[in-house]
């Protein structure tokens, strides 16, 4: 009922949210934290530091608003969402970019999608490469209307 409620609407807004749920395969870094920067259409997200271990456990969303018809121009122009993964020194705050996963918005829907594993592309780290479970849905942002 949303998508057809969502439809009838003057102004359609929708969210765009990523969910940043945990990391396998990391090596385990001791006194190092892991960050991941999503950045799509000129906006940078990230996810809060978390220990740079081999499973590091990230559980952020991360969401972009825009109208119906900048999604259509987005979708249209496979504007990517680029994630970037950071180790960042706890002793020295160096920002070390330890590889990054793209996705495609247009796999963006508006009924919820199954969580997947995204392979850390050009990464440092060795076999096995290190992967990221992330989902990704498309929300209609619905005006409040007057009771």
């Amino acid at each position: 009922t949303v998508a057809v409620m969502s439809q009838t609407m003057q102004k359609e807004g929708y969210l765009v949210v990523v969910s940043v749920l945990e990391g396998r395969n990391f090596p385990s870094r001791p006194k190092h934290n892991i960050v991941i920067e999503c950045k799509f259409d000129g906006e940078l997200l990230a996810t809060d530091p978390v220990s740079h271990s081999d499973s590091p456990s990230f559980t952020t969303e991360l969401a972009w608003e825009m109208d119906k018809k900048s999604l259509h121009q987005h979708r249209m122009h496979r504007t990517p969402i680029k994630l970037q993964c950071f180790a960042i020194d706890l002793a020295t705050d160096t920002r070390e970019n330890v590889g990054y996963i793209v996705l495609d918005l247009r796999g963006a829907q508006l009924k919820a999608q199954a969580e997947k594993w995204y392979t850390l592309l050009n990464t440092k780290y060795s076999r096995p490469k290190p992967s990221v479970k992330i989902s990704m849905i498309l929300e209609a942002d619905e005006p409040k209307q007057a009771p």
